[in-house]
């Protein structure tokens, strides 16, 4: 830590703080956040914020790196006394937690204009944050991790998808068996008109592996016990 040391934070720690450019914040909406911050309070935000990073283990990398920063500022305020921390420590972790939850917004709340459209992909990885379609022939052999719906016309033959909302799919896998895995959340389902051997699905906790060929797949939580035994 550098300059405008705050000091004499104790049982009352906003009142006490002495810093020239203090008087800008101290009766603003900073007043409560800086009170945790220097009583030590926050310590609970950081299991808080471990239980949410785990909650979004599939969120855009953005949500994630804010997530990750924060934690890191506020394991470093536990760490440090309070009369070695800044203001401007304490104002640019509040920044960071507003980054966050925009992030964390902006990765649960797709707008809907960021709809990406696609003829074909091969050996392709892409990261949507909005609905994405393939209106040609299919995807060969590509990664894809989607926040909004996802909507293949075709076929999706090899690959992965990890998206956060309904999945629509012409075809899934081959006829030989190649590999192909689809993921979506508990609520939320995977249709397909056809699904090959070898196809991986997983909605929520629950993943199935087709040994054979489908036709008119809908698979949910609801439904998945249905493939098990067909």
């Amino acid at each position: 830590m550098t300059s405008s040391l705050v000091t004499g934070a104790t049982n009352n720690a906003v009142s006490n703080i002495h810093h020239p450019r203090y008087s800008q914040v101290a009766q603003g909406k900073l007043r409560p956040v800086l009170n945790l911050l220097l009583q030590h309070r926050f310590t609970q935000f950081e299991s808080f914020l471990s239980a949410i990073r785990g909650g979004l283990a599939d969120a855009s990398s953005s949500a994630r790196a804010h997530l990750e920063e924060l934690t890191q500022s506020l394991q470093a305020l536990a760490d440090t006394n309070n009369d070695e921390v800044t203001l401007e420590y304490l104002q640019n972790t509040i920044r960071l937690a507003s980054e966050s939850i925009d992030s964390i917004k902006k990765w649960a709340n797709p707008p809907t204009d960021n709809r990406v459209e696609l003829y074909y992909s091969f050996a392709s990885e892409l990261e949507c944050t909005g609905p994405l379609v393939v209106s040609g022939p299919g995807i060969e052999s590509t990664i894809i991790h989607a926040t909004g719906p996802v909507d293949i016309h075709g076929y999706m033959r090899g690959g992965y998808i990890k998206c956060a909302r309904n999945v629509s799919i012409g075809q899934i896998g081959t006829p030989a068996g190649k590999t192909t895995e689809v993921v979506v959340p508990e609520g939320y389902s995977i249709l397909a008109n056809k699904v090959y051997p070898n196809t991986i699905l997983q909605v929520g906790q629950i993943k199935h592996k087709f040994q054979r060929e489908h036709s008119m797949v809908q698979f949910s939580a609801a439904t998945a016990e249905t493939y098990r035994h067909g």
